[in-house]
């Protein structure tokens, strides 16, 4: 299965320059990330050439542009091992390659492999004018294979491709169908991770299986405890007399239901698990449900680096310093890549992350750190937590929910940030305009060295390369 991943921004260039409005082919060309798991070969676009309009030979099925016009870009980009991507328009709405399209793209391609010197694919992707993707990869030999999927990633997650309804159905069907068969026909192909598999994660991952994704992917490396049963859906006093590890205990809770969802585990640390990070790559969607800020921050990347949005699911109880409560609020983060960045909304801060990282790397010898899990300035091992973790959660799918299929009556450009106090008995939402400038340069830029820009996963780089 072949995907091809962009971002909302990107999309929109694109079909700005591809439709300038006189019903005339128009190209581009993009350079774009990889990778490839097991039957799943990936594209990210990392970066966009827009060929001027007045340099093009220009027909209504039919361009082509000088030579030498992108030689610049197409030398950068092979340098740095990323594909080329080929984008025209069919103003007709004409939904095949055509012949001329086959010439066209055997003539450019064989150019293409002369730059890039290998045998990794590129591709060629058509635009219609509603927006709607199609595609191909350009093999080596200079044959076709399609590409099975399109994500387009932003305020909302679209997708094209086998399985998913063309962009040009009425509308107002597709409203009514929030909630019906609209939203069950698009999760019954999704991929979803989740990482962080305790009482919060456990509450959003019984709702994803109710909700029959197509793959659940887990990932956690704790074992269940006596303290945890009061909070970890499908969890038994024998899972914490044995010891068994979180993930286990859930994929056996979620097997006995019976339901037509596959669940693949991982009882490991995300940091050190590459076959858990390939899978999470692979995925459409990653909720975290972690209070590690450092988890937080690699699954940030991991959106930036591969095009994945993210929910992120927090829980907070600060104590009134005589035993009881002054605050329950809960905080869900939506982020996707050319957006804001967790760290530059303050989610946390760069001390935090390094007291996590310090933590997590050298246990023993880093002592003096924050408070963890649920309860602020509080030493309760097992609060009474199960109503907030599901209520939190809850808000969590809502959030993925209205993204793959939008129901609010805003749009969703202004739920970035949602928190809820049920001390207060409110709710506020934000739009985040911070722009985190750092991590916004490696928008799809797939397999990196080192991986995820992240001097620790060096350890993995020959396992993606």
């Amino acid at each position: 299965m072949i995907h091809l991943k962009m971002t909302e921004q990107q999309h929109s260039s694109l079909k700005n320059h591809l439709f300038p409005g006189d019903s005339l082919e128009a190209v581009s060309l993009a350079s774009c990330g990889r990778f490839c798991h097991e039957d799943r070969e990936f594209f990210f676009v990392h970066e966009i050439f827009h060929i001027d309009h007045s340099l093009c030979k220009r027909k209504e099925d039919f361009v082509s542009w000088p030579t030498g016009v992108a030689d610049e870009f197409l030398e950068k980009s092979t340098e740095k091992g990323l594909a080329i991507v080929k984008l025209h328009s069919h103003p007709g709405y004409y939904r095949k390659f055509s012949h001329i399209d086959d010439e066209s793209d055997t003539a450019f391609f064989d150019d293409v492999y002369g730059w890039a010197n290998d045998e990794k694919r590129h591709a060629s992707v058509v635009m219609l004018p509603n927006g709607e993707l199609f595609g191909r990869v350009i093999q080596p030999d200079l044959s076709f294979e399609p590409i099975s999927r399109f994500n387009i990633v932003g305020n909302n997650l679209m997708i094209y491709g086998e399985g998913f309804r063309n962009a040009d159905e009425d509308v107002s069907i597709r409203d009514i169908q929030a909630f019906g068969e609209g939203t069950v026909s698009v999760l019954s192909n999704l991929q979803v991770a989740v990482i962080g598999c305790s009482g919060t994660g456990s509450a959003v991952i019984e709702q994803l299986y109710r909700l029959k994704v197509k793959r659940l992917v887990l990932v956690d490396h704790d074992k269940v405890e006596s303290k945890n049963l009061n909070r970890i859906y499908g969890s038994t006093k024998s899972d914490a007399e044995n010891g068994e590890k979180k993930v286990l205990a859930l994929k056996r809770h979620l097997d006995n239901i019976g339901l037509d969802v596959e669940v693949v585990v991982f009882d490991r640390n995300l940091y050190d698990s590459p076959d858990a990070l390939k899978e999470v790559i692979c995925s459409d969607l990653v909720l975290g449900c972690v209070d590690k800020v450092d988890a937080k921050q690699l699954i940030n990347h991991i959106s930036t680096f591969y095009l994945i949005p993210y929910i992120d699911v927090g829980v907070k109880l600060v104590s009134d310093g005589e035993g009881g409560i002054d605050e329950i609020t809960g905080a869900i983060n939506y982020v996707y890549p050319s957006g804001s960045s967790l760290l530059s909304r303050n989610a946390y801060s760069m001390k935090m992350l390094e007291a996590d990282a310090e933590q997590r790397v050298n246990p023993e010898y880093y002592k003096e750190r924050r408070k963890e899990g649920y309860m602020v300035d509080v030493d309760n091992p097992s609060p009474a937590v199960i109503s907030v973790n599901s209520v939190m959660a809850s808000y969590g799918v809502n959030e993925f929910l209205a993204r793959i299929h939008p129901f609010r009556y805003s749009d969703n450009s202004r739920y970035d940030t949602t928190v809820i106090s049920l001390t207060e008995w409110d709710m506020f939402h934000t739009h985040e305009k911070s722009e985190d400038k750092y991590l916004n340069k490696f928008i799809g830029s797939g397999n990196t060295k080192p991986l995820l820009g992240i001097s620790e996963l060096n350890k993995f780089n020959a396992e993606f390369d």
